[in-house]
């Protein structure tokens, strides 16, 4: 089995068609895909079930609702191919040969990682280039890299992307070094990027130049939903994430330079929190910030926490004090 095609559903009736559509119409491949049904109410799991009922290569799991990381988790330990591709059931392959490229550079060159293009996608269909990160990477494009020279590279460019689903994980690599997603958490993608890119001194991967995937923009997607109505739970997982980290690079003896490009990323996250108060009204800013500031004041007596990023911490707190977020 070359590829596993791993792909958690949650009420994604409207976009499931076409996000297996896309899927089934690889060619010059020996695929499977499974389908984790995560408890959806709607008419999802009856689309599933007519897919797995036309295609042999196809499988359901289906559980309770327990959210995206787990539904992830499920997929891999029933995967048996030789690389994963995670597929979120709101989203599409871009063209019919992107899986085969992936798979044959992957071959190729014995990576345990290979990220292609991604382009944005709206509800009416239409798609938006990400021209300017692809820039910022495209000396990188063809070229077998360590994967901890990649983080380097695109965290230092702006270029950096957190995302699981922009290409094929070698299956031996996520069982190796235990890349199972954190159940909970809402923002999963970061940290399980960070470790699958760092974890080991001898990953090697490669970003292509192909548009592999289109990431649909959905305001009802589990990412967006939390952002316009729950600001809270978004700003506490990118609290945890930033905890997650500072452990996860002490306890895996980071080395000082990969450990600054780790706490770059998880900053800007910390950022993102703080500026997502923008988004609410006046009278319920003052209770945000109130939150914030206790969350990096716990941040602060974390001992996993290096002095140079306490110290840029207290400027995240001394800016909130005097009104610039």
């Amino acid at each position: 089995m070359d590829i596993s095609f791993i792909v958690p559903v949650y009420n994604t009736s409207k976009y499931l068609v076409q996000c297996l559509d896309s899927i089934v119409a690889q060619t010059d491949i020996n695929k499977e895909i499974i389908i984790v049904n995560d408890g959806s109410t709607d008419n999802s799991l009856e689309i599933i079930l007519d897919y797995v009922q036309r295609y042999e290569y196809i499988s359901l799991v289906n559980q309770v609702n327990q959210g995206l990381s787990a539904a992830r988790n499920a997929g891999i330990k029933q995967a048996v191919g030789e690389y994963l591709w995670f597929v979120d059931s709101d989203d599409y392959l871009y063209s019919c040969d992107v899986a085969c490229k992936l798979y044959q550079q992957g071959k190729k060159e014995d990576l345990d990682m290979v990220f292609g293009r991604f382009i944005r996608g709206t509800l009416d269909g239409g798609t938006a280039i990400e021209r300017e990160k692809f820039y910022r990477i495209e000396n990188l494009c063809g070229k077998v890299m360590l994967a901890r020279d990649f983080l380097k590279e695109t965290v230092t460019n702006g270029s950096f992307y957190p995302t699981v689903w922009r290409g094929v994980y070698r299956r031996d690599y996520i069982l190796k070094h235990d890349l199972y997603f954190i159940v909970g958490r809402i923002h999963e993608d970061e940290p399980h990027t960070i470790k699958a890119l760092t974890i080991s001194s001898t990953a090697r991967l490669m970003q292509v130049g192909d548009i592999a995937y289109v990431y649909r923009i959905n305001p009802s997607s589990i990412v967006n939903t939390v952002i316009l109505n729950s600001i809270y739970k978004s700003a506490k997982s990118n609290f945890e994430n930033y905890i997650w980290a500072a452990a996860y690079t002490k306890n895996n003896f980071i080395k000082n330079d990969l450990r600054k490009i780790i706490y770059k990323s998880m900053y800007s996250w910390l950022r993102s929190s703080v500026e997502k108060g923008k988004m609410i009204s006046k009278e319920e800013k003052t209770g945000f910030n109130r939150y914030i500031i206790a969350q990096l004041q716990e941040l602060l007596k974390n001992k996993d926490v290096t002095f140079y990023n306490k110290i840029k911490i207290y400027k995240i707190v001394f800016n909130i004090l005097i009104g610039r977020y």
